[in-house]
């Protein structure tokens, strides 16, 4: 999965290389990254709502996290959280690892839940801190997966983001290869005891302000129907559409190098926000999969940073 062959590019591909740049704002801070691993293979669907995770005799550390998510405008209200992590010994309460449940069912709503943002962008929710396990040779650091999805909307298109949250001090960090990569610096936050609980402090932010791509109708306009995929800029901010992708359909997109080396994967819907500020200049090509009543269709694009 992580090396292939460069994949062919198309008409749409030269249109989106020939695209303006227009100028980031400097006092927004950069978007919150997808983490090097993606979901992770111990990710469930439908998460219940709630705020408090674990047992009210979960073994650990007690941990609490708040945030807030807003992009360049301010406060993002109506924004799904998911997160999911690692009991105190560093088993996850999914099916496939029935042997690391000890309080039942591994399908209960344990150490998983879901969020929505009010008016003020803020989030929050207690749970213990994950332990670490072992990852072939090296144990992870403990970590705090996240699901942040955006619905679209006038102001906003829709975006997801899959990624990670780290501890400073954590003695695995160093050689982890999700909390080494450069975009987790700004997802490894301090923690501060107080009363017995652990606390931190995990701001998210996603495109969009005063940074934002317009989100107009590209399918109202016809000379734009031709295109399998079309591709707006703003500084290192894409967007791409995808004309024949159904309304909230997931769409799996794969970043490769020129080298064919996988760099990012994640899951969106259409049209698909993508921040390339931190890969290093250069060409890539994106693919994106998703499923039709037809089978499975693939599109690709070359991206320049």
């Amino acid at each position: 999965m992580d090396r292939r062959r460069f994949l062919r590019t198309g008409g749409a591909a030269l249109a989106a290389l020939a695209l303006p740049r227009r100028l980031r704002a400097d006092a927004c801070p950069a978007p919150t990254t997808d983490d090097y691993n993606g979901y992770g293979p111990y990710y469930l669907d439908g998460a219940p709502r709630q705020s408090r995770l674990g047992l009210p005799d979960e073994p650990g550390v007690p941990l609490q996290i708040q945030g807030t998510v807003s992009n360049c405008a301010g406060p993002l209200s109506d924004i799904s959280l998911e997160v999911w992590h690692a009991t105190d010994a560093g088993c996850y309460i999914h099916p496939s690892q029935p042997e690391c449940d000890d309080h039942g069912n591994p399908e209960a709503s344990r150490l998983w839940g879901r969020m929505i943002t009010g008016a003020d962008g803020a989030f929050e929710f207690r749970t213990i801190k994950p332990g670490a396990y072992l990852n072939g040779d090296a144990y992870r650091p403990s970590h705090i997966h996240f699901r942040v999805r955006q619905p679209a909307s006038d102001r906003y298109g829709a975006y997801e983001l899959v990624t990670q949250l780290y501890f400073e001090g954590d003695p695995y960090i160093a050689g982890d290869a999700g909390a080494e990569d450069p975009g987790a610096k700004t997802r490894i936050i301090p923690l501060t005891a107080i009363d017995g609980v652990m606390s931190g402090n995990f701001p998210v932010f996603l495109p969009g302000g005063s940074t934002a791509l317009g989100h107009r109708n590209l399918l109202a306009d016809p000379a734009l129907r031709a295109f399998d995929v079309y591709v707006e800029r703003s500084g290192d901010f894409f967007r791409i559409l995808l004309p024949p992708v159904p309304a909230g359909q997931q769409i799996e997109t794969r970043i490769h190098d020129a080298a064919g080396i996988l760099v990012r994967r994640s899951l969106h819907t259409s049209p698909i926000e993508l921040d390339a500020s931190l890969l290093p200049r250069g060409v890539y090509q994106a693919e994106f999969q998703w499923w039709t009543d037809k089978g499975r269709r693939t599109e690709s694009v070359a991206l320049r940073r």
